[in-house]
């Protein structure tokens, strides 16, 4: 704290020595209206370059930061005004109030020039930025590019937010780049390429159904400079380092009219994940999840969700491999096929101490657990579309989409619980695959009356495989074990899924703000399991001969609805209430027992929308869903889940009513350098799913049962972002809590978590060459529940350095320091990790010379914690060892 405050004292105290000025002023037309969007600039009189830029508030206000006594060329554009352009001196007496008269200029309107001189346009909802305009040619890739924009934010996953609405699709030239995927576009398109960046409002690339779903959509269209265009671009990266560390890159691009060809490669071993397991969970191949507002929810579990996701901050060795491939190709204009392969592996080595505390009655509730952990990953996922858009009142389009996933991992354990030692092996593997077809029509008959079709197809297997080897006997109660020699387990499942969904749509346009939608449509799901359980002692493997521990069970869920929804827009304001009507057939089939059931259900909906002006807005939506348990919810047969844990379903679960509100809010004032948002999210769970937990010693086993009690569950946001004279100030807050109910050993038990996290940092820039950002990073984590209190605290001050060395060499460092305290235990603990990259370049040259280097302090393990009505836990992972790298990067 003290380091953090007294780096942004110094930052303040060399910022006044600078006698910079606030120049107001504002811009108007000859009837002296305001002006909103207008480009302001200051320019070098002598070089042209850019100085300061402002963009004109709805009240036609802006704002340039400027040096007092120098001189200056101003100019002021506007499409289809006159540009003004003039020399002036900034001083105290003319740094207010300035009025600048654009004059009107029809002839105007048409010149490509106008639009190429101006940092930033807006042409109808469209927002306009002259990528040159805001970088200064040291910027890598896209990221970069968008992190220096006024009104955009990036995170280091790569997601975009323009005044604090997030984005949702990135298009390269008007094309989906990799399906649309924000961090693959950010993370691998050159910064060299890009020309302008358009944000799109309301994105829908279905023509006949633009405006009428009413859900707020954002898009980037990246375009490209011209000369990027026709010829093949891209970046080539290799590099080495000891202990034969190694990193090889490659991204490719051709675009042209036509075709649209995209090559991203990647293998290292020095922990940068090119394309993550989150990623590939992400992924959903943009097949549109178009019976998500009706209000049905069917949970249907993952697998694979269930293993450590690796990253540099938990991982001790981590090496990966990446292949993608993406392509456009448009024969004519009605047609258009387009389609991506990515494929990737990774080795992850995990080590990890933890104290985990069982949330039962009793003293001896506390294990200590020492983990090794070896983890595979392997995936590869596949889309195929294909559109058909004969005019403009029709689209079709067929798009399929395929994963799949194979993961291994051995994890070796010895367990310390009371006076007793255990020695543990898990083997778990992972195959997963699944096949997404789907089939959409739109169709405008004429002004008044618009029809759509949209049916989809999924095909799902998963096939997990636990295999857990002890010392000790295991779940003897119910498994009768009697060696000398290790005991072991062998679990197996398999889980197939067929899911047939179809939704028709006639909407009919009442007015030019007014239209109705009428909806039809099913949903069917049909899944079946089995799974058993064998036994080893010594080297005999058998059959575990307790009926309890196998299933084999159908299941299948039919749903037909029907709704109605109304869009209205009332000046400022947007509305669109609805209801759907839902009747469900369920059955399911296990030991000889056939269950069945019929459910009528009515879902209210309601969104409302009210736009304060073009740069505020406040959004409310409220839903309603019905959420089904899927098949491994149900099979009461039991399984294996863990060396100490064993879980049974209940076939007689009832479906669980979900209310969820949330508003949100956004603000972004150009003319004060203002980018502000705030959302809350609240659940309401009726007749929830909820554990059902028995502990024998340190063994437990979990049952699901439906819960009178109300889980509730909250998520709230806050953040700001201030440009100063010399500075740019963001803070944030992030709450989120639950309440929510368990049964441990038959007794009721009250969970509540309640999470708050703070992050504020400054930015300022020296002589246009050294760059500084502080930070810091307070995490507050609580756990209460009838059985225990906990209370983790996280603080994380850093520094980050981005200096302009002579001309050619850039500097950049960050250095995170953390300090952890669990105030449970009373114990504490801090590490840092400090790296840094020395980077060659010189202008005008494709080559690219660097050397950097990862934990440089050589930090050997870093804190975290998690809570469940379970227990929780406090880990220690081991990260990756200090290491170099001097890598060769070549721009083609």
């Amino acid at each position: 704290m003290k380091f953090i405050f007294t780096c942004i004292s110094v930052l303040i105290a060399c910022s006044s020595l600078a006698q910079n000025l606030s120049v107001t002023g504002k811009v108007v037309d000859s009837l002296q209206q305001p002006i909103e969007y207008a480009n302001v600039v200051a320019l070098d009189p002598e070089t042209k370059s850019i100085v300061s830029f402002s963009i004109s508030n709805t009240e036609g206000k802006f704002k340039l930061q400027l040096i007092e006594g120098k001189e200056y060329t101003l100019k002021v554009s506007f499409v289809g005004y006159k540009t003004f352009e003039q020399n002036f001196t900034p001083s105290q007496e003319m740094s207010e109030n300035i009025m600048i008269q654009l004059a009107f200029a029809p002839e105007y309107l048409n010149e490509v020039q106008v639009v190429q001189e101006m940092p930033v346009m807006m042409s109808g909802d469209t927002l306009i930025y002259k990528a040159e305009a805001f970088t200064d040619g040291r910027e890598r890739k896209l990221e970069d590019v968008i992190g220096k924009l006024p009104g955009m934010e990036i995170d280091e996953n790569g997601e975009v937010s323009v005044q604090g609405e997030k984005v949702n699709k990135v298009l390269v030239d008007g094309k989906q780049f990799f399906d649309g995927d924000t961090k693959m576009a950010t993370k691998n398109i050159p910064a060299n390429a890009v020309d302008k960046i358009q944000v799109l409002k309301d994105y829908n690339e279905v023509a006949p159904m633009n405006g009428m779903r009413g859900e707020d959509n954002l898009a980037l269209n990246i375009q490209l400079k011209a000369d990027k265009k026709n010829i093949l671009f891209g970046d080539l990266t290799a590099g080495l380092g000891p202990d034969t560390r190694y990193l090889g890159h490659a991204n490719l691009f051709y675009y042209s009219p036509k075709l649209n060809l995209n090559l991203i490669a990647d293998a290292n071993n020095i922990g940068d994940r090119a394309f993550t397991i989150q990623d590939y969970f992400r992924f959903n191949g943009g097949l549109a999840n178009f019976t998500a507002n009706s209000g049905t929810d069917i949970n249907i579990s993952n697998e694979s969700l269930g293993f450590l996701m690796a990253d540099k901050e938990n991982a001790r060795d981590l090496s990966t491999q990446l292949g993608a491939f993406n392509f456009t190709y448009n024969p004519s204009k009605k047609w258009n096929h387009t389609g991506f392969t990515i494929a990737s592996h990774s080795n992850n080595e995990f080590g990890s101490k933890s104290v985990r505390t069982y949330l039962r009655e009793g003293v001896d509730n506390t294990e200590l657990l020492v983990s090794r952990l070896n983890a595979s990953n392997q995936s590869g996922l596949l889309k195929y579309s294909s559109t058909y858009t004969p005019n403009i009142n029709t689209h079709i389009q067929y798009a399929a989409f395929g994963k799949i996933n194979t993961l291994e991992s051995v994890n070796n354990r010895i367990s310390q619980f009371t006076a007793s030692e255990n020695i543990i092996t898990e083997l778990d593997r992972q195959y997963s695959y699944s096949i997404d077809q789907q089939l959409m029509a739109y169709h405008t008959i004429d002004e008044k009356n618009i029809l759509s079709l949209e049916t989809n197809f999924k095909h799902n297997l998963q096939s997990p495989e636990f295999n857990v080897a002890s010392q000790d006997n295991l779940f003897p109660n119910l498994l009768n074990m009697d060696a000398d020699s290790m005991y072991q387990l062998f679990q197996n499942k398999e889980i197939k899924s067929n899911h047939l969904l179809g939704e028709a749509n006639y909407y009919r346009i009442l007015t030019k703000k007014n239209h109705l939608n009428f909806s039809a449509g099913f949903n069917y799901l049909k899944q079946t399991m089995t799974s058993a359980l064998r036994s080893s002692e010594g080297e005999i493997s058998s059959e575990v001969p307790n009926q309890k521990f196998y299933n084999n069970l159908n299941y299948q869920l039919g749903n037909v609805y029907s709704g109605i929804s109304l869009k209205s827009k009332l000046g400022n304001f947007t509305i669109k209430p609805g209801v759907f009507f839902h009747h469900y057939n369920l059955s399911n089939f296990q030991s000889e027992f056939l269950a069945e059931q019929q459910i009528n259900l009515i879902l209210p909906s309601f969104y409302g929308k009210w736009e304060l002006s073009s740069t505020q807005s406040l959004s409310f939506r409220y839903t309603t869903k019905a959420e089904f348990a899927d098949i491994q919810k149900l099979a009461e047969g039991i399984v294996l889940t863990d060396y100490n844990g064993l879980f049974n379903g209940n076939r007689f679960l009832e479906n669980g009513i979900y209310h969820s509100g949330n508003i949100n809010y956004n603000y972004f004032n150009f003319f004060a350098g203002m980018n502000m948002y705030a959302n809350l999210s609240l659940v309401s769970k009726m007749n929830d799913f909820g554990n059902q937990i028995s502990f024998e010693g340190m063994e437990r086993i979990n049952n699901v049962v439906n819960l009178e009690q109300v889980n509730e569950s909250f998520q709230s946001q806050l953040g700001v972002d201030k440009k100063f004279h010399l500075f740019r100030v963001n803070a944030s807050a992030n709450f989120n809590g639950y309440k929510n109910y368990s049964y441990v050993n038959e007794s009721l038990n009250r969970n509540q978590s309640f999470n708050q996290d703070y992050k504020a940092a400054i930015q300022t820039t020296f002589y246009k060459q050294v760059k500084v950002e502080a930070g810091y990073h307070f995490q507050l984590n609580s756990y209460e529940s009838d059985l225990a209190d906990n209370s983790f605290v996280n603080q994380k001050p850093y520094v980050k350095l981005d200096w302009n060395l002579l001309k050619n060499f850039d500097f950049t460092s960050d250095y995170y320091y953390n300090a952890y305290i669990n105030q449970g235990t009373n114990t504490s603990s801090t590490y840092k990790i400090w790296n840094a990259t020395l980077r060659y370049r010189k202008e005008s040259e494709p080559w690219d010379f660097s050397i950097s280097a990862y934990n440089l302090l050589d930090t050997k393990g870093v804190r975290r914690d998690s809570f469940n009505e379970n227990l929780i836990s406090t880990y220690e992972y081991f990260i990756q060892k200090r290491y170099f790298m001097l890598a060769i990067k070549y721009d083609l």
